[in-house]
């Protein structure tokens, strides 16, 4: 069996203007993606790449100092994925925190995604039959933590 897999992945995003300039700022969120997405379906897909990828680099990097091999067909199994997402500060909607970053780092983790690492094998309720999200406050260190647990099988 696989051991479990603890992943930090910092913020790409930092304020461009006003009092907070060069601060961390929370990644994009489902706003965000929306907005972009209205844009042009160009920069909406541009956007969810260069988020994967980020994402990616740093699973990619916590896997090879686990010495964590990606899934492959033969030795895929079922995950536990927890994901605490860290703020800046409290005053974004939960469903916009939680409907970005987590498409974005869930797809960096996939083994079925062509830009994710294979740290699991797919994102879907099969292969991932827990996921438990929950948010915490930090404007020091903002970002993403995921930990995935691999399960027994059945």
């Amino acid at each position: 069996m696989r051991p479990a897999l603890h992943v930090a992945i910092p913020t790409n995003r930092a304020y461009t203007s006003g009092r907070n300039w060069g601060k961390p700022k929370g990644m994009d969120g489902l706003n965000e993606i929306n907005r972009q997405n209205r844009t042009n379906k160009y920069v909406g897909a541009a956007a969810e790449r260069e988020n994967v990828m980020w994402c990616a680099r740093f699973v990619h990097q916590a896997m090879r100092a686990a010495g964590y091999a990606p899934m492959t067909e033969m030795d895929r199994q079922r995950c536990l994925v927890y994901v605490t997402v860290i703020e800046p500060h409290d005053q974004r909607d939960v469903p916009n925190v939680y409907g970005g970053v987590l498409k974005y780092a869930l797809d960096a983790l996939t083994a079925r995604n062509k830009h994710g690492v294979g740290a699991i094998w797919d994102d879907n309720t099969k292969w991932m039959p827990k996921l438990v999200p929950s948010i915490r406050i930090d404007p020091q260190h903002v970002g993403i933590e995921i930990t995935i647990i691999p399960l027994e099988d059945e």
